[in-house]
């Protein structure tokens, strides 16, 4: 295995492409996007790839040229516009990693995450992630966090099991 070594100038990787190794090459082409090409991924060299803040006409396109292993888009209990990407996903196998999973602002304000927080003796944020969870079994949220009982508290939602009405209710 070969090690990488992306440019230290932060301003090269902003521009617009550097290469890795002289050989592979990194366009940037928004936020959070970038199109490699180079002998790596025509060559089988690399033999699967994670795309992010991609679109399906995106995924397609990716599938033409190497096996996607994830993709990550902005998904979460308040904001769904990559739900179609999540249905192909599921339908593809293909990992789906949940950017920012544990937004729960617009749910709290209206009390239904909340009480069903307290029924389950959790934290909105342990609901968020259950419901993540039991939305799609190719779903793989990783929340942030810098503190251990934060981590044992994402953890824990793994051992939530919400009700069908509780998944219908937070799907409003």
């Amino acid at each position: 295995m070969q090690n990488v070594v992306l440019p230290a100038d932060l301003d090269a990787r902003k521009s617009g492409s550097f290469k890795i190794g002289g050989e592979i090459e990194i366009h940037r082409l928004g936020f959070g996007a970038m199109r490699v090409t180079g002998p790596g991924i025509y060559d089988g060299i690399i033999r699967h790839a994670g795309l992010s803040n991609v679109s399906i006409a995106d995924l397609e396109a990716a599938l033409k040229l190497f096996k996607v292993a994830t993709v990550q888009n902005r998904y979460n209990l308040v904001d769904r516009s990559s739900e179609d990407v999540l249905d192909y996903c599921e339908k593809h196998g293909i990992g789906f990693i949940p950017w920012a999973p544990v937004a729960t602002g617009r749910l709290s304000k209206s009390g239904s995450i909340d009480d069903i927080a307290k029924a389950h003796g959790a934290t909105p944020s342990q609901i968020a992630l259950a419901w993540l969870l039991k939305r799609s079994p190719v779903m793989l949220p990783i929340p942030g966090t810098s503190k251990a009982a934060h981590l044992e508290e994402n953890v824990a939602a793994v051992e939530i099991h919400l009700s069908d009405k509780e998944f219908a209710t937070l799907n409003r």
